[in-house]
């Protein structure tokens, strides 16, 4: 049955189907803008560590068995810049009377490479000391790569540890 429209006598148009509205293209969630990776904070290199004198008892062996702390011995630190290999930077430290070094930080040493271009070695002996003979015990020769420490209390500077290192006495002052 045709409905007639009230006022003209005329059919109305047919209506046409529902249509589905389209669906929505997926929203794409925005990428970030790229960001400039962070550098990290480089700061000054300290390095610590003991030298002992070796027991006659143990000469031959790598121990510190029997070991005193060694006082005025010397050590250094060699840090090779890639740029200028020809010019180390040198820094020397002396051990007190527990046998313990301090080579304090300077902005000339900093963690960028520290510690792949830097190392520590047995410098020199105390003088009048029975101890004079270098033992690469922990690198003391060949020179000893830095190891990281945290620090008991924060500091501005990177701490690095080397050692312990030792020196063997004279045989002549050995009795056995």
């Amino acid at each position: 049955m045709l409905l007639m429209s009230l006022t003209n006598g005329y059919p109305l148009p047919p209506v046409p189907p529902p249509v589905m509205a389209p669906a929505m293209a997926p929203v794409a969630v925005p990428v970030p803008s790229p960001t400039i990776p962070k550098l990290p904070i480089r700061k000054p290199v300290a390095v610590q560590g003991v030298v002992f004198c070796k027991s006659c008892k143990y000469i031959k062996e790598d121990t510190l068995q029997d070991a005193k702390p060694l006082v005025g011995a010397v050590v250094k630190m060699v840090c090779y810049n890639t740029n200028r290999p020809k010019f180390p930077i040198v820094m020397t430290a002396t051990t007190d009377k527990n046998g313990y070094f301090f080579i304090p930080p300077t902005k000339k040493v900093t963690t960028y490479g520290a510690q792949t271009r830097c190392r520590v070695f047995l410098a020199a002996a105390p003088k009048g000391s029975k101890c004079k003979l270098p033992t690469n015990l922990h690198g003391g020769i060949r020179g000893a790569y830095l190891k990281p420490t945290k620090p008991a209390t924060p500091v501005d500077f990177a701490l690095y540890t080397v050692g312990p290192f030792a020196f063997n006495p004279i045989p002549s002052s050995c009795k056995y």
